[in-house]
């Protein structure tokens, strides 16, 4: 999972934003917005064949997207989306060895962190998460 993820990072780079993987750092909020690409889980029952081991994936994973304030985490949401999902079609992402395609699900939620205060502002940074379906099969 952690070469999925890796091709799911270097794919969001190309966005211009920091990309963290699973939790940003503390000194994160110095560099707004910023994307989280937050891992999903994997290998439960259902993914299991029949019989044989299963070279196939098929799983979702959230994007976090923080910035300065909500129009900003629409904004680079909007993006990802243009990324991945454009016209809500699944999108291919390169992965040596893998077909890896992933496709846009749904809006989890907008909100201004009220836990969170950034210090040269003293505001609160707006966050989104959004789902994504992805699917992985040997090339």
């Amino acid at each position: 999972m952690l070469a999925h993820l890796q091709a799911l990072e270097a794919s969001l780079a190309t966005l211009g934003r920091p990309v963290h993987r699973i939790y940003a750092p503390d000194d994160a909020l110095a560099d707004l917005p910023y994307l989280v690409l937050e891992a999903p889980g994997w290998g439960g029952v259902l993914d299991m064949p029949v019989c044989g081991t299963s070279h196939s994936l098929h799983t979702t994973f959230r994007v976090k997207a923080v910035g300065a304030n909500p129009d900003s985490v629409l904004l680079t949401l909007r993006r990802v989306r243009a990324l991945w999902s454009p016209a809500h079609e699944w999108t291919t992402v390169p992965m040596p060895g893998r077909l890896l395609q992933v496709h846009y699900e749904r809006s989890e939620a907008v909100f201004v962190d009220r836990d969170v205060t950034m210090p040269a502002s003293n505001t609160h940074p707006g966050v989104g998460v959004e789902t994504y379906s992805l699917d992985s099969q040997p090339a």
